[in-house]
């Protein structure tokens, strides 16, 4: 944890770097880190709400905003675990060359990714208006959940890019486990 806070202010670099870099050579640039996700969410909809449902609401509340409180953690939470896995074995080059903080790479990955969450919780908040869902009190419990979820991904990453560093198979292993996890977690049902 010392060394998160004392490179805090290159995890917020590498992350911005890493944020412009993934998406640089694409014509829609960052607008597909949004455009994934929004169609990903209307084919859920349309299988699982229009097709399966039927449209109906679940425990009066419309489907698509409880399908939007389950998706938008998933869509952080898989691809922080699978790119943090990977991060160490992917700049492999970097550490290995100069004296470089490896333990800072997984917060790198999160902090990148979670750009993305925080416009999708401004989106759900929206959702929430347009549908007229009050989440009462409840919303008290949001910072406690997010810093629960960002300590929860900084081990299962940093334990994953150790372990996918010496045994490659794993993030193959990582990447079969997660795939299955959206369909036999809640998040869906």
């Amino acid at each position: 944890m010392k060394e998160q806070s004392s490179n805090f202010h290159l995890i917020l670099r590498l992350a911005r770097y890493d944020m412009k870099g993934k998406y640089q050579l694409h014509y829609l640039g960052a607008v597909w880190q949004f455009l994934t996700p929004v169609i990903q969410v209307l084919l859920y909809w349309l299988v699982f709400g229009i097709g399966i449902r039927g449209g109906a609401p679940v425990h009066g509340v419309p489907f698509f905003a409880w399908l939007m409180v389950g998706l938008i953690p998933w869509f952080f939470i898989s691809p922080s675990i699978l790119q943090g896995s990977n991060s160490v074995y992917a700049r492999v080059s970097l550490v290995s060359k100069m004296k470089f903080p490896v333990s800072i790479l997984p917060t790198v990955t999160i902090i990148s990714n979670s750009f993305q969450l925080i416009v999708m919780l401004v989106v759900l908040a929206f959702i929430f208006i347009v549908y007229g869902i009050n989440p009462g009190l409840h919303i008290l419990q949001l910072p406690y959940y997010l810093v629960s979820l960002f300590v929860f991904l900084f081990a299962v990453t940093l334990l994953g890019s150790t372990i996918s560093t010496i045994v490659r198979d794993f993030q193959q292993a990582l990447q079969a486990i997660m795939r299955m996890m959206v369909y036999l977690l809640p998040i869906l049902w």
